[in-house]
C-alpha cells in the first residue's frame, strides 16, 4: 500500500495531522511524560524505541477510553455489562 493511502486511513480513523507529527518524530509530550525517566530520548529510526513509543501511546488511548464513559456518569457495570 503506498504511503500516501496509510496516512488517508489513519486520518479516516481519527487521527490529527499533529498525531502524524508527533508520530513521525517520537515526540507527543503525553506520550513522552508516560515513559519511564530513563527511556524518554527516544529514536525514531531505532525499532524498540518506536515499538515503546507506540505501546505506550496505546495505553494512553485506552486510558482516555476508560475514562470517557466514567466522566460520563456510566458505571462500570455499564462498560463490561457485569453488575458490580
Amino acid at each position: 500500500m503506498p504511503l500516501d493511502e496509510i496516512i488517508d486511513q489513519m486520518i479516516a480513523w481519527g487521527l490529527s495531522k499533529d498525531d502524524l507529527a508527533h508520530l513521525e518524530r517520537l515526540s507527543d509530550a503525553k506520550v513522552i511524560k508516560a515513559l519511564p525517566p530513563n527511556k524518554r530520548y527516544l529514536r525514531h529510526n531505532q525499532r524498540d524505541d518506536v515499538v515503546l513509543y507506540l505501546n505506550t501511546w496505546a495505553d494512553l488511548l485506552e486510558l482516555e477510553l476508560v475514562k470517557l464513559p466514567l466522566s460520563q456518569g456510566i458505571g462500570a457495570e455499564a462498560l463490561v455489562g457485569i453488575k458490580v
